[in-house]
């Protein structure tokens, strides 16, 4: 699932939940338990909360990403690790460049 994707937000071609969707689906909800999954979700949300102080100085907004971006980031773990049957996940985040 290669591309720059944000992890929070409403799902559409680049949230890391269109992308999960679209795994699941190409493996009809049952992905290899044997594999390693590394995700690689989040850097443009952590860019998104760096920038924001710029609009919003007291830091709320920033939070309110990275919150949200945390919350999504769970879900989406959970899903690939119930579609995968426990198999194990390396979550990361890449650079934000």
């Amino acid at each position: 699932m290669p591309s720059a994707a944000r992890v929070r937000g409403p799902a559409r071609a680049s949230t890391c939940r269109c992308k999960v969707a679209l795994f699941i689906s190409e493996v009809h909800g049952l992905a290899p338990a044997d594999a390693l999954y590394v995700t690689f979700f989040g850097g443009n949300d952590l860019r998104d909360a760096l920038q924001a102080p710029r609009v919003d100085p007291t830091g709320a907004t920033s939070v309110g990403i990275i919150q949200a971006a945390i919350a999504s980031y769970q879900t989406n773990l959970l899903t690939l690790h119930a579609a995968a049957r426990g198999a194990s996940s390396y979550p990361t985040c890449p650079t934000s460049g």
